[in-house]
């Protein structure tokens, strides 16, 4: 009901059309848009497997201050939200240079997002996506989930 009230708001001609249209149209969109922008979500066990071995990034977009404060998950990179776009518009020799990491390309090399509890990486992921990166998973409980689960901590 307060869908329905709301696209009569926001689109007048919505209620010229049939109930039936509009829901399908309604399911057609939303549909589409979830599979354009699925979200890889990788869990604790698997990244900790994938760290140990180095055999994945994992870019944590906190602030300095904070991995300074509570610490970081070992391996990982500090690329904060804020540069997110920016670092990853810098050549490859540049992000070498900055980050001390090679920088992943758009569709090969697998890299993890975190943060502290999995909203800022979910943000990362959506700029990057819109970059043209589709090699991304978030670690949707970040550095929270890991200190939760016992993971080691570098301060």
């Amino acid at each position: 009901m307060a869908l329905r009230n709301f696209l009569h708001q926001i689109i007048p001609k919505y209620n010229l059309l049939p109930c039936s249209v509009r829901l399908s149209a309604f399911s057609r969109n939303f549909a589409a848009n979830m599979s354009e922008n699925k979200l890889a979500v990788i869990e604790f066990e698997n990244l900790k497997d994938k760290l140990l071995k180095r055999n994945i990034t994992l870019i944590d977009v906190r602030e300095p201050k904070e991995l300074k404060e509570d610490g970081k998950i070992p391996n990982s990179v500090n690329i904060p939200l804020g540069q997110i776009v920016d670092a990853f518009k810098m050549s490859e020799a540049d992000f070498q240079a900055k980050y001390g990491v090679q920088k992943p390309d758009t569709n090969s090399n697998p890299f993890v997002l975190s943060c502290r509890s999995g909203k800022r990486a979910t943000d990362a992921y959506q700029k990057l996506s819109a970059l043209g990166y589709d090699n991304i998973s978030v670690y949707s409980g970040s550095f929270l989930d890991w200190v939760k689960n016992g993971g080691p901590v570098e301060k």
